[in-house]
């Protein structure tokens, strides 16, 4: 089979967990002897045997231009290195994946009538915490309607965002296919232990959970601690409506050491000068995701059970606790799952190519007596 994908953000340029999702399904469908083509924006590194049709961004970007303008710019780029590929290369089906690359799916979907997939990590809606603004807001929604509208196949990460899917955009159940980032990352529990203070950045650790559920939906958060900012980060998790997967817990005579039931333990500190939390996470043998303060960071550099990330970065944050778990447990890109899908989006194709008619011109003649 000879697959084009089609994305905005791959590895190393990868703003949520998708990014190195998508690059572990291109080496696993490359690995099953099928033909892998990606389009996407410069900088992406592949793996042997994936051909990149790498995009300069054009024009470059530059910090007065609107965002939802730069994409359509980057789009029109695309969409000119996508065609002139297929003029002389015949494709069985596009996966697109992401809405910031909708423009480039539909046309060239619509141009050379080839099958199209679309994954759809999460929806604005569910961004936005079931509201759409006007502007920008409304935009994405639109982008991403139409092309799963225009999809044969769609694909999701977690049963929530098929729910949404079919809810928000009517989409027919049996259209969409969920597909689990990881077969073995199920049901882990991530912890946060220490003041819950300005300095500890928790509020960080907040903003990275809907990027770890897109990965890991089953994910479980808990929050040990006090402080000034606790009331504060209590709002934001409702606000962002996760307060169902995140437990808060305050210190207490005879609570089990929660380090020991914790898949990964997350100290995001701004300043940590001590180091007590980090240290007693490693002594139990849990691996750790730390604020790159130079204390953490030789911290890092020491055991591999260890990774530091540059604070307030919580995109880069859910990468590295996705990528420690992918380390401790073992986890298969799943190609074949996605060869399937494709297969389904060729043969709904061609179910609605017979289905075509050509269009006629009827006269009508009128008769007045």
């Amino acid at each position: 089979m000879r697959i084009l994908i089609v994305a905005w953000e791959y590895p190393p340029r990868a703003l949520t967990s998708i990014a190195p999702h998508i690059a572990d399904v291109a080496s696993d469908l490359v690995a099953a002897g099928h033909d892998v083509s990606l389009l996407t924006r410069h900088g992406a590194v592949t793996k042997p045997g994936i051909d990149l049709i790498d995009v300069v961004d054009h024009p470059p970007r530059v910090p007065s231009v609107e965002p939802f303008a730069y994409v359509q710019q980057q789009n029109l780029a695309m969409v000119a290195a996508g065609a002139k590929v297929m003029r002389v290369e015949r494709f069985d089906v596009i996966h697109a994946v992401g809405w910031q690359v909708g423009y480039v799916a539909a046309t060239l979907h619509t141009s050379f009538r080839v099958p199209l997939v679309v994954s759809v990590g999460s929806t604005e809606f569910g961004r936005c915490g079931g509201r759409v603004e006007s502007g920008r807001s409304r935009l994405v929604r639109q982008v991403e309607w139409w092309m799963t509208y225009l999809a044969r196949r769609v694909i999701t990460y977690s049963g929530d965002c098929a729910s949404e899917l079919e809810s928000v955009f009517e989409l027919p159940a049996d259209k969409i296919d969920t597909i689990g980032m990881t077969e073995h990352c199920r049901s882990r529990r991530i912890l946060f232990s220490g003041g819950v203070v300005y300095k500890n950045d928790a509020h960080t650790f907040v903003k990275s959970i809907p990027a770890i559920r897109l990965a890991i939906p089953d994910a479980e958060f808990v929050i040990v601690g006090a402080g000034d900012t606790r009331a504060g980060l209590e709002r934001q998790v409702r606000d962002m409506g996760v307060s169902r997967v995140v437990e808060f817990r305050d210190y207490f005579a005879g609570d089990p050491d929660a380090r020991t039931i914790a898949d990964i333990v997350v100290v995001p500190s701004l300043s940590e000068p001590y180091g007590v939390v980090a240290l007693e996470a490693i002594a139990c043998g849990v691996p750790l995701v730390v604020g790159a303060t130079e204390e953490m960071k030789r911290l890092a550099d020491s055991d591999p059970r260890c990774v530091s990330v540059e604070p307030e970065r919580p995109h880069e944050l859910a990468q590295a606790v996705f990528s420690l778990l992918r380390n401790r447990a073992t986890v298969r890109a799943p190609g074949s799952a996605y060869s399937a899908v494709y297969r389904r989006a060729i043969s709904a194709e061609r179910e609605f190519a017979s289905d075509e008619r050509p269009m006629r011109l009827v006269s009508v003649s009128w008769c007045q007596g």
